[in-house]
């Protein structure tokens, strides 16, 4: 195996599977809600979801995950910010 996705239960809370994926595969995508960082250290790239802007991230998400998100991960080379498309 050469490149991985790693998503669903929100992978950056299992930091440890994380590393231990990375010291295995070379190449891979995390995919994130963006509220919990991610080891800078960590060769993956960073797909962080969003569901609307910070306006409508509460209704359709709950929380204020845009904001924090763009907080954590708006500067970090390896992100990439990934909007959902919905019916509302």
């Amino acid at each position: 195996m050469n490149f991985c996705y790693l998503a669903g239960a929100e992978p950056a809370l299992a930091p440890n599977r994380l590393k231990s994926a990375a010291r295995h595969i070379g190449r891979g995508v995390v995919f994130t809600n963006g509220t919990v960082r991610i080891d800078p250290d960590l060769p993956f790239l960073i797909h962080v979801s969003l569901w609307g802007g910070a306006e409508d991230t509460p209704r359709l998400r709950g929380g204020g995950n845009t904001d924090k998100a763009f907080r954590l991960f708006g500067q970090d080379p390896r992100a990439r910010f990934i909007y959902t498309v919905n019916a509302q």
